[in-house]
């Protein structure tokens, strides 16, 4: 399992756009499911009764999901993760740790594919492919698009646990 996490803000940013809100009284109507997402089952049910605003809910899934994967599968030796500014900052050394992981080995095509999805300096405009974008602008594009009061909400909500897998206070400045 190759676990790959987004900031919140970035998850945030995406969900705000892309949804008109999430189903969480689905969760909530699966008691065994409900039982696996740890301290986040009352708040759960509290968002499954009444619909918050849109980046309480990112946030919320974003810490379900993502709190999930940190209890249930992090542990496991059979789980890499991978955070998306890591493909950023290291593509090269990312990529290798990965290959490692899955026992694949670097071809030329994945050497002309790392370099052309991931080495892209198309400024981002918000269409097309995330692979033909340049990939700092795609992660960050949060940043301009979350208003600071929805990033606030998201920051807060998020809190430790975006904390514990690297998105600390340094990771939120606008």
């Amino acid at each position: 399992m190759v676990w790959c996490l987004r900031h919140p803000g970035a998850f945030a940013e995406s969900f705000l756009r892309k949804t008109e809100g999430f189903p969480f009284e689905d969760l909530a109507s699966q008691p065994a499911l409900l039982d696996m997402v740890g301290d986040d089952a009352e708040q759960v049910l509290v968002f499954a009764r009444k619909r918050q605003s849109a980046s309480m809910q990112a946030a919320l899934l974003w810490r379900v999901v993502n709190g999930f994967a940190e209890r249930h599968l992090l542990a496991n030796p059979r789980t890499a993760s991978v955070r998306q500014e890591e493909f950023i900052d290291a593509r090269e050394d990312t990529a290798a740790r990965l290959l490692a992981f899955v026992g694949g080995s670097r071809t030329p095509a994945l050497r002309r594919f790392l370099a052309d999805k991931f080495g892209s300096t198309e400024i981002d405009q918000g269409s097309g492919s995330y692979t033909s974008r340049d990939p700092r602008m795609a992660a960050e594009k949060w940043r301009v698009r979350l208003s600071p009061e929805d990033a606030a909400i998201v920051r807060e909500m998020t809190g430790p646990l975006a904390d514990r897998l690297g998105y600390g206070e340094d990771s939120w400045p606008r």
